[in-house]
């Protein structure tokens, strides 16, 4: 009887695992690669690849805080129904470049936005400035640190007297980056 119930136990199991794995391999994300000085990227889900021109771009608004290099971090690649969304942070080379300049010289922090289909075209591409200390004459300063889930990134920063949180939320992707009072 104990041999039984052991295979059953076994198969059962085997079949749980099976279907776990199955799923797991189903589930494929976006992952970006800078290329060169990171004004180009390329954009990879499994096994199909894009280069995009993020400067060239008309699609979306994507605006550096500062000079090439930008140098990227993936935050967060979720899929949401049929389009992969893609959180990065990057880092760009000094807007100023006199060290003697107020900041010293400034190295903005910047959070990007790609959204995708699964056959890479690209829908949507955002950023915005959460880190620099000449933006808008006031400078934009991070409160905290970066809070990064399974499906949110959240960054509070102030500039001046103003106090954000610049958000993205998977369960709200279509909302994109949310830059929200607080």
């Amino acid at each position: 009887m104990k041999i039984k119930n052991t295979n059953i136990l076994f198969a059962v199991l085997f079949v749980f695992g099976t279907i776990c794995v199955g799923q797991a391999a189903a589930q494929k994300s976006l992952t970006l690669t800078a290329i060169g000085n990171g004004e180009k990227v390329r954009l990879k889900i499994g096994a199909k690849s894009k280069i995009v021109a993020l400067e060239e771009t008309d699609i979306g608004d994507f605006t550096a805080g500062g000079e090439p290099p930008h140098r990227y971090t993936t935050l967060l690649s979720v899929q949401n129904g049929d389009a992969f969304y893609l959180i990065a942070k990057f880092r760009s080379g000094a807007a100023i470049s006199d060290s003697n300049a107020p900041c010293g010289g400034d190295r903005p922090t910047t959070l990007l936005l790609i959204k995708t289909d699964k056959n890479l075209k690209v829908a949507d591409i955002r950023t915005e400035v959460f880190d620099s200390c000449i933006y808008n004459g006031a400078g934009r300063y991070v409160q905290g640190k970066m809070q990064i889930t399974k499906s949110k990134v959240s960054i509070a920063f102030d500039e001046g007297s103003k106090k954000y949180t610049l958000l993205f939320d998977a369960n709200e992707a279509e909302k994109g980056l949310q830059l929200i009072n607080r």
